[in-house]
């Protein structure tokens, strides 16, 4: 039987952690830059979000991710959920010691270890709701069933619409080979209907609603007949 222990994942370093806090307020005093220089190694060793660093030859530099940091309410909304950090040994002649500081790096959202990641603007066939539909769930109380709906156009209200309380049209994005290979676009437009079934319970049933053509307009060609027309009739009057 192996006895090999699975390794422990490396901690975030949070916004709130003492080291954190201590950097941020400049508080650490080291007498000589080599206890500056092991409390940094240190950190790189404990914690996870380590990033590629801006001078791999430059022992007093670390680029680390920290949760929570100088998150923005501007950030909190594009998905941000810390910040990255560059703490470096910084020399303090006045009192013949060294200390740590940090100065906020701009990385983008993409490179940071953790983010939110954006509510899509579609629902797929992976979404809950749209799986108890398209696997034909029953409920024995009408209001379930419209509960459905409801609730799939709170989540996308800007793709669906309730037309009634049975019915709801909207938009789901379906990439699926066979899809495509019908409609070119991975957007499909459904009609979702709340209905009974034959043993008095109900279910919701869709089927694919067919882009409506676009009303021919007034080209400059037509436009054209319809001035040679309107010319023709105001001779003849």
């Amino acid at each position: 039987m192996s006895t090999a222990l699975t390794p422990q994942r490396k901690p975030f370093l949070l916004a709130e952690d003492p080291v954190v806090l201590a950097i941020c307020n400049r508080q650490f005093r080291f007498p000589d830059i080599e206890g500056a220089l092991q409390r940094l190694a240190g950190m790189r060793k404990k914690y996870a979000g380590i990033l590629p660093q801006p001078d791999d030859s430059n022992p007093g530099l670390l680029l680390i991710w920290i949760k929570g940091l100088a998150v923005t309410p501007e950030q909190q909304q594009q998905g941000f959920l810390g910040n990255v950090a560059l703490v470096r040994v910084e020399h303090l002649p006045d009192e013949a010691a060294y200390t740590l500081v940090l100065d906020i790096v701009d990385v983008p959202l993409v490179e940071h270890p953790q983010r939110i990641k954006p509510k899509p603007k579609h629902p797929n066939w992976g979404h809950p709701l749209l799986r108890l539909i398209k696997n034909e769930t029953v409920w024995s109380d009408r209001e379930q069933a419209r509960d459905i709906l409801r609730t799939l156009h709170r989540e996308f209200p800007d793709i669906s619409i309730p037309a009634e309380a049975d019915r709801l049209y909207i938009m789901v994005y379906n990439k699926q080979a066979e899809h495509l290979q019908k409609h070119k676009v991975p957007i499909q437009r459904l009609h979702l209907r709340v209905e009974e079934t034959d043993d008095q319970q109900w279910t919701i049933r869709f089927n694919e609603r067919k882009k409506a053509k676009k009303p021919v307009g007034t080209t400059k060609k037509n436009a054209q007949e319809v001035a040679a027309m309107a010319a023709m009739l105001g001779m003849g009057r």
